[in-house]
């Protein structure tokens, strides 16, 4: 897949990769419709399709697990599908020369940590959605891979991605499809809104039981 971690993601235009998650309605409503990022070791991925709006980032920059789980309204059933995963935060350097590999590698080098039920999509979950022969553009310039990018929605949207949880970058994707950044305030804050996806992992003891992964049969899970 480009990242050369041995994981499979969906990238493309419109993959048929809609997960119901939260209902078991014949039915799945709007809010319960999921698409997989991607399977990575034992454990699925999953990005809501519902964006909120106007979302700030705290002085900490943590996405608040709690306040999500409310937003999104999932029950105490569902919330034990979903694992408790280590998310890293900082350590991002802001470089508009960066392929979503670079990106990527910092990622993976991350030193600030948290743990939670509930994140926000990395850069590079953005970055590798896209069409593989993009790879290689740089993610400042994704405006060119938008229409190959199954996670672009058209409007602006945090990642989870940071430089420093307290001062320095917060990234984010624009309305355009590319990747940019927001200086925070000396208090950690940003004066910014944004909309914002759930992201999670799902246990590993979760099975497929029906579904083509199309908007209209989604995959449905035990």
């Amino acid at each position: 897949n480009g990242a050369g971690d041995n994981s499979y993601r969906y990238a493309g235009a419109n993959p048929n990769n809609y997960v119901c998650f939260g209902s078991d309605a014949e039915t799945c409503p709007e809010d319960n419709l999921y698409r997989i990022i991607g399977v990575f070791g034992d454990e699925v991925k999953l990005i809501s399709t519902k964006i909120l709006s106007d979302f700030t980032l705290d002085s900490s920059a943590d996405v608040n697990s709690e306040s999500l789980i409310t937003s999104y309204v999932i029950d105490a059933v569902w919330e034990n599908k979903i694992l408790n995963h280590e998310w890293k935060i900082g350590n991002v350097i802001r470089d508009t020369s960066y392929t979503v590999k670079q990106y990527y590698e910092a990622e993976l080098n991350r030193d600030e940590v948290t743990n939670a039920k509930i994140g926000a999509m990395y850069i590079s979950d953005y970055g590798y959605a896209t069409s593989p022969e993009y790879w290689t553009t740089p993610m400042f310039n994704y405006s060119l891979t938008k229409n190959s990018n199954w996670m672009y929605v058209g409007v602006k949207e945090w990642t989870i991605s940071t430089e420093n949880s307290t001062f320095g970058w917060s990234f984010f994707i624009d309305v355009d499809g590319n990747l940019y950044s927001l200086e925070r305030q000396t208090d950690g804050s940003i004066l910014e809104t944004a909309g914002i996806r759930a992201v999670f992992y799902l246990s590993p003891s979760t099975l497929y039981l029906s579904g083509d992964g199309t908007q209209s049969n989604p995959i449905r899970i035990n």
